[in-house]
């Protein structure tokens, strides 16, 4: 009677576990494709991107995977340096020794909540979440998806360009869809050339290719005509940097390329308007900053954040910052009173527009060095697939120049679309590593 019992409660615990397991297994494919269709809304909107976030992170909680964090966390530099840089921030704001003008608690606690909810909900939850539940078979499918929802952009874009419809950010003469700046919208806009090109030259298929050849022309054409000079100023620097990182054994295929750069650079200014104004802008604020007549303009600020490092940073506060709640007040005080330039967003805003200069200031060398350690493991990832490493190398390059002239972790499109690309580099680094492990 005893033994029936045992064999009873044995196969109910069997039940009990094949359906966890059951369970599991449909919790997993509907992340697959949750998350395909999240890398399609990640171009098209943030606040779905957000509602995606928090149905993917209750799914998340629900597959009690949690031992697949601690792995990619062990095995994987680069969500080392990201976990690191968090634990920095969050710290960071509990840090109070250099309140300036105010002790003002609300104020701190506010500008806590805001910036390090956007940074986990945009940046840290995607990772983690993507990283333990994406496959690496699922890759091509999520990178296509991304493709689309830019080509959905398109497609809206140069509607609004000639004038077919309206959108409620873009117009005839800054076409954007549906981000709320040119800037965020340019920088999706140059990163999907680049993923684009190398894409283009894995094709096999002549229909594809011609696809992908209109795709690539038209896409490059909608980064001209856009006012987002970060986008281009991303692009073309990166391009720079993948012709001596592709080609530096050859002199002179570095020479034609840099050569065609060139040129392509030339006929975009003397063919396209935008373009070409926003050129003009750029060679003028910083004829004015020589010649000291006036650099309160968006370019100019850009062009001096790094001028400000001297008048911000001393030996109290240079291994350490200033802590994150305290950084706006401290930059818009010390600049008010020390700096030579009057600078609209650092005088009034306590804004620098550099990522890199931002970080500094508010957690130091040590918050600067951490920060820098995520473009480094992007740039020596050791990953044998081509087209991954390609991903990783112009992820790295790529954001780094958008730093020189925004905060990665102050707009929610450009911190999301870093999230989601480290994230299929660091799945790509895992399965190459367990791959490895069973030879």
């Amino acid at each position: 009677m005893i033994k029936i019992k045992i064999k009873i409660k044995i196969k109910m615990i069997k039940k009990i576990q094949n359906n966890f397991i059951n369970i599991q297994s449909q919790i997993n494919k509907l992340f697959s494709y949750l998350i395909i269709a999240y890398f399609f809304i990640v171009p098209i909107s943030h606040i779905y991107s957000n509602k995606f976030i928090n149905l993917l992170i209750i799914l998340w909680i629900l597959s009690f995977d949690f031992k697949a964090v601690y792995l990619n966390i062990l095995n994987s530099k680069i969500l080392k340096s990201v976990l690191l840089l968090t634990i920095l921030i969050a710290t960071s704001y509990m840090y109070k020794g250099n309140y300036i003008a105010t002790n003002n608690e609300e104020l701190h606690y506010a500008n806590f909540h805001t910036y390090f909810s956007d940074f986990t909900i945009f940046f840290l939850y995607p990772i983690i979440i993507i990283t333990t539940k994406l496959r690496k078979d699922f890759i091509p499918y999520v990178i296509s998806a991304f493709i689309f929802g830019m080509l959905l952009n398109e497609i809206i874009t140069y509607g609004v360009y000639f004038e077919f419809w309206t959108t409620t950010y873009g117009t005839p003469h800054n076409p954007i869809p549906f981000h709320k700046t040119h800037i965020t919208y340019s920088t999706f806009v140059g990163f999907t050339v680049l993923l684009t090109i190398y894409k283009f030259k894995l094709l096999q298929n002549n229909y594809e290719k011609i696809f992908y050849m209109l795709f690539l022309t038209t896409m490059f054409i909608n980064l001209l005509l856009n006012y987002g000079r970060t986008g281009q100023f991303s692009f073309f620097i990166t391009l720079i940097f993948l012709v001596f990182i592709y080609y530096k054994k050859s002199i002179k295929h570095i020479s034609v390329l840099l050569l065609s750069i060139s040129i392509l650079f030339i006929i975009s200014y003397n063919t396209v308007d935008t373009f070409h104004v926003r050129v003009n802008q750029a060679k003028s604020d910083v004829s004015n900053i020589l010649n000291s007549t006036g650099a309160d303009t968006s370019f100019g600020t850009r062009i001096l954040a790094f001028d400000t490092i001297p008048y911000l940073m001393n030996r109290d506060n240079i291994l350490f910052g200033v802590g994150m709640g305290n950084k706006t007040q401290y930059i818009s005080n010390t600049l008010s009173k020390s700096y030579p330039y009057y600078i609209h967003s650092f005088n009034d805003n306590g804004y620098l527009h550099d990522s890199h200069v931002e970080m500094l200031v508010s957690n130091g060398i040590i918050g600067l060095l951490v920060y820098m350690s995520i473009f480094f493991f992007l740039l020596k990832s050791n990953i044998k697939d081509k087209y991954i490493k390609y991903i990783s190398t112009i992820t790295g390059i790529y954001f780094f120049c958008y730093g020189l002239s925004a905060d990665i972790f102050f707009a929610y499109e450009p911190m999301n679309l870093f999230a989601i690309l480290i994230s299929i580099v660091i799945i790509q680094q895992e399965y190459e590593r367990q791959n490895s492990e069973r030879r």
